[in-house]
């Protein structure tokens, strides 16, 4: 549902001819991606136990990322050219779209919850929790929205994840002005191809990055299983500092 949403309004945006629409279907889209994200890391961590989860979550980020490798070089060139009369911007939204809805369809058909695949017990290191959230064939739609609103409000009460939810609050401000980083790039004097290797290069670091840390933090569970993941987390992000700085200076 939500890659076909995703899909839909990513062709629309390719035809919109003024700020509304725009909008409005930017709307639409955000709306598809928060259905698919959520779905997505649930289906990672169903299918990693939990000393490789760190290694899956890295993997998916590598091959994100080593995707949007191909999608930005391509829309950074096609932007500035027509094909048989569209204007280059349209063409990576429209190709985007077709893409999206072809995977959605071959997922609606292939991929199968690996909590059908695997319906074993849980793991003794797995949660009691966790283990009681396993698939259940027969609830009904009611008590799956009450049983998610209830662990939803479990959830935030953790200060934990208060905690964490503020630093991901602060902390996606900065990666949200990065998708400015084409502009930015032809605003200071960079061509289109050199804006595109730009972005590759910074892509390629992400890929790299996610993978490698989600390796290491699987190895450092296994000597810090409480802590290894948030000192991970924590460096990478203290590690934004020193090279924003650089990066702005």
């Amino acid at each position: 549902m939500g890659t076909f949403c995703w899909a839909l309004s990513t062709a629309a945006v390719g035809v919109c001819h003024d700020f509304l629409q725009v909008a409005f279907w930017r709307a639409i889209n955000g709306f598809g991606l928060a259905i698919v994200i959520p779905a997505l890391q649930s289906f990672i961590a169903d299918s990693y136990k939990d000393g490789v989860r760190g290694t899956g979550f890295g993997l998916l980020s590598l091959i994100g990322n080593l995707g949007g490798i191909g999608g930005g070089v391509l829309a950074t060139v096609m932007a500035g050219q027509q094909f048989w009369g569209i204007q280059g911007w349209r063409c990576p939204f429209i190709l985007m779209a077709t893409l999206s809805a072809l995977i959605g369809f071959l997922v609606l058909l292939y991929v199968v919850d690996s909590r059908k695949r695997f319906p074993t017990t849980p793991d003794a290191s797995e949660s009691s929790d966790r283990g009681d959230s396993i698939y259940k064939g027969n609830a009904s739609a009611t008590s799956v929205w009450m049983d998610s609103w209830a662990a939803t409000k479990a959830v935030i009460k953790v200060k934990t994840f208060q905690i964490i939810g503020l630093q991901v609050i602060i902390g996606s401000l900065p990666w949200t002005a990065m998708v400015f980083f084409t502009m930015w790039f032809e605003l200071i004097g960079f061509d289109n191809n050199t804006s595109a290797t730009l972005l590759s290069l910074f892509a390629i670091g992400c890929a790299m990055g996610s993978f490698s840390v989600g390796s290491i933090a699987d190895k450092l569970s296994q000597v810090y299983p409480h802590s290894a993941r948030t000192m991970c987390a924590q460096f990478s992000a203290f590690m934004g500092i020193p090279f924003s700085w650089f990066l702005l200076r």
